[in-house]
Parts: C-alpha cells; sequence; structure tokens
C-alpha cells in the first residue's frame, strides 16, 4: 500500500530523541498537444493559455500552470508560423514538471482596400504616364501590414495616346500570409500638352467634325461634335498650363466653356470624343 502525505510533516519519534521529516518530491506528470494552431485577430494578436497546450496530473494537487513562464503567451504578427513553446505544471510542494509544444500562428484576414474613385493624369511631353499603386490606394490597411501593390497585376502600369478618357484598373493588395484584396479605379488621361494631336496625324481628321465658335470670343465658347459624342474638353495656354477642363455630365454633342474671366490671350482647345480629338487655336479677347 502506497501511503501519501501532503500539507503537512509526520513526526516518528523514536527512543532516541530525534524524528524524521516526510514530505511530497513527486513531480506532476505533464502531457503536451503536439500541434496546436492559432489565428491572428483584427488587431494582429492572438493569445493562448496553459490549458490548450498541455494537461498535468499530480499524486496530491497542481498549483500552477504556466505558457513559456507565463499565466498566457500572446502571439503577433511577427510570430507567424511555426513557434515552439514551453508548458509547464507546479504542485504545492513546488515539483515541477515541463514539455514543449508547437503552435503554429496564422493569418488568414485579408487586407482592408479602398480605392481613390478617380485619379486624373496627364501625358507628359513624351506622350506617356505612368501609374503605380499608391496613387490609387487610399488609406487600404492589414493587420500585419501590406506587404505587396499591384496595379492591373503590374507594379507599375503606363498610359499612352491610345488611352486618352476613361480607364478602368484594378488595385490589388497583398499581406505577407497571402492574403489579397482588390478594388476598381477610374484613371482619366489627358493631353493638355497636345502631343497626341502634334504627334499623330490619323487623329486630325476628327478636327473637321468638331465646330468651336465663336473664335475669337469674349465670354463663351461652344463646342458642338457633329457625328460623336464629347467626352473630354481641356481649354491650356500655349505653354500647356491646364486652365479649364470640363469632362463631368457630357457624354452629348454640345457643351460651352465660360472664358469670361480669362485674360486676353491665344488658348489652346482640345477636345476629345468618341471618335478622336483634336486640338485648335482660340483667341479669347475683350
Amino acid at each position: 500500500m502506497k501511503i501519501i502525505f501532503t500539507l503537512f510533516t509526520l513526526f516518528f519519534f523514536t527512543g532516541f530523541g530525534y524524528c524524521q521529516c516526510i514530505t511530497d518530491t513527486i513531480p506532476p506528470v505533464v502531457t503536451c498537444n503536439i500541434n496546436i494552431t492559432t489565428q491572428l485577430s483584427n488587431a494582429g494578436i492572438t493569445t493562448i493559455l496553459p490549458i490548450e497546450i498541455g494537461t498535468a496530473s499530480d499524486n496530491c494537487t497542481i498549483n500552477t500552470q504556466l505558457v513559456n513562464g507565463q499565466a498566457s503567451y500572446s502571439f503577433t504578427c511577427a510570430d507567424l508560423g511555426v513557434n515552439t513553446v514551453l508548458y509547464s505544471a507546479t504542485d504545492a510542494s513546488g515539483n515541477t514538471s515541463s514539455c514543449s509544444a508547437i503552435v503554429t500562428v496564422l493569418d488568414t484576414i485579408a487586407p482592408i482596400i479602398n480605392c481613390n474613385n478617380n485619379v486624373d493624369m496627364q501625358l507628359s511631353n513624351a506622350g506617356i504616364a505612368t501609374l503605380i499603386p499608391s496613387q490609387v490606394n487610399n488609406n487600404s490597411s492589414d493587420n500585419c501590414g501590406i506587404n505587396s501593390m499591384l496595379i492591373n497585376g503590374q507594379t507599375t502600369l503606363t498610359f499612352d495616346c491610345n488611352d486618352l478618357g476613361s480607364n478602368a484598373v484594378v488595385l490589388y493588395l497583398l499581406d505577407a500570409s497571402g492574403n489579397s484584396s482588390s478594388c476598381t479605379s477610374n484613371v482619366s488621361i489627358m493631353d493638355s500638352l497636345s502631343f497626341c494631336t502634334l504627334s499623330n496625324p490619323a487623329v486630325q481628321p476628327e478636327e473637321e467634325r468638331i465646330l468651336i465658335y465663336p473664335n475669337p470670343t469674349a465670354q463663351q465658347l461652344n463646342i458642338t461634335s457633329k457625328e460623336s459624342l464629347l467626352q473630354q474638353i481641356t481649354l491650356t495656354s500655349i505653354t500647356g498650363q491646364v486652365i479649364l477642363t470640363q469632362k463631368e455630365a457630357l457624354s452629348q454633342n454640345t457643351a460651352q466653356l465660360d472664358v469670361s474671366a480669362l485674360p486676353n490671350a491665344v488658348y489652346l482647345i482640345t477636345v476629345i470624343t468618341s471618335k478622336g480629338i483634336t486640338t485648335q487655336k482660340v483667341v479669347v479677347q475683350h
């Protein structure tokens, strides 16, 4: 028969006048779970308790259970992947046992994505415009940080004369765990320097289908397209500075520009239609 003494000490008195003390020196029996998986929260953190890691039994009572020496243990984005932790149990007499376990930390939360609805870009004097993802991104976020951003699957996207007007693009965000999100934005390509008109004779015939009058004018310019819908009208100085741009609520054959507040000068007006583009000189004279 096995007799276990706990929480007290027995004293055996002998005829020789001394005593012998009996205590508990048997450590707890611990068993660790082989593999544990936990997922990070929206805040990028997850916490585990000792009872999730292992179990313990003792001939008396278990006093404390710890993970890596703590009553609870937290993982962050820095701990993504496989982690080894130490589970320990201590009884009332201070006897301790421990074992190791593997904790795999996962992030399955996709980035929270926001796109700018509209992005306006001007072609350069070389006739190109280059878009980068940050121009479309609007304060997107991720619990563990954004690892990469792509536009239409590319790190940059280049536009030229073939892209004048409105273009739909898709922004993709990926985090370090491969979670992805996407949103769509509209990129408007403009040619205030008239590169496309001056360098591409193929678009010149559109001028024959566009009426701009009166010219010279002091108050208002009337723009009429004979065969196609107006998409964008841009008025610039001779040096290329954008003075006025009208693209909202067009999609019709006629439009007006108020130039009454402009000083006397020669300007360039660029008209983009559903069939082409034209640039003409106009004179404001009060």
